[in-house]
């Protein structure tokens, strides 16, 4: 089936469930957009870093794929776990397709 323009642009991001027991619950993770792939790509071209909890706000949603957190979130962000984030992050780049290089880039931090 060949799909047209319309068909295409109502595909929503994959989301996933992620157990978190350190939180004592679930989490849900979505994919990256289009967008925000150009964005981190942008700020790693320019040799800059994008720190977790920013990753974890774009990327941590609700079972609608609603962002939970914006940027004013991010200090709070940065105060929660590294190592809870990093797992979090993992799983958001398994559904965004990144290659295995990258996903052990991010287990390592």
């Amino acid at each position: 089936m060949t799909l047209n323009k319309e068909q295409i642009l109502a595909q929503k991001l994959k989301l996933l469930k992620v157990e978190v027991p350190e939180w004592g619950g679930d989490v849900f993770v979505r994919e990256l957009s289009a967008k925000e792939q150009d964005e981190i790509a942008e700020v790693v071209r320019k040799g800059q870093t994008l720190s977790n909890a920013k990753l974890a706000a774009m990327v941590l949603c609700d079972e609608n794929g609603i962002p939970l957190f914006t940027d004013k979130d991010i200090p709070q962000l940065e105060q929660v776990s590294g190592n809870v984030l990093g797992k979090v992050l993992t799983a958001s780049a398994k559904l965004s397709g990144a290659d295995e290089n990258t996903i052990q880039e991010l287990q390592k931090n």
